[in-house]
């Protein structure tokens, strides 16, 4: 496959006294395994017994948990807090079927609770990447 790179990474390439391909492979392979390790820990955290995780277990609906890591992991990579932060509410907001509360709570009430759960899921992911 051909695939025109920046000069920049033929410079780093050459100052690691590799080929512009290997430096590519193993940049890729790099980037690949981080995804793994990072939907691995993300896995992980949902499956425990964490009151985050449960809660948002009963959040999931008919979607499983590697779904729901894969769209968390999408929302992790925003650059803004708040980016990520709405980013984690729509996924956890995604997984709820639209119907009315058992306890006849109002929609603002459920939109604060959904809120609520984001932020504690945001920090506890945070943490999983420090």
């Amino acid at each position: 496959m051909l695939v025109d790179v920046p000069d920049v990474v033929a410079q780093k390439a050459l100052a690691l006294n590799m080929s512009v391909r290997e430096y590519v492979r193993v940049a890729i392979e790099k980037f690949s395994s981080e995804d793994d390790g990072l939907r691995t820990a993300l896995v992980k955290l949902l499956e425990s017994d964490d009151p985050v995780a449960v809660k948002v277990r009963a959040r999931l609906g008919s979607r499983t948990i590697q779904e729901v890591a894969v769209e968390l992991e999408k929302c992790l990579r925003f650059s803004k807090e708040e980016e990520r932060l709405f980013g984690v509410k729509n996924v956890l907001a995604g997984s709820v079927a639209v119907a009315e509360s058992n306890r006849g709570a109002s929609d603002e009430f459920d939109e604060i609770e959904l809120l609520d759960l984001a932020e504690k899921l945001l920090e506890k992911l945070t943490n999983i990447l420090e």
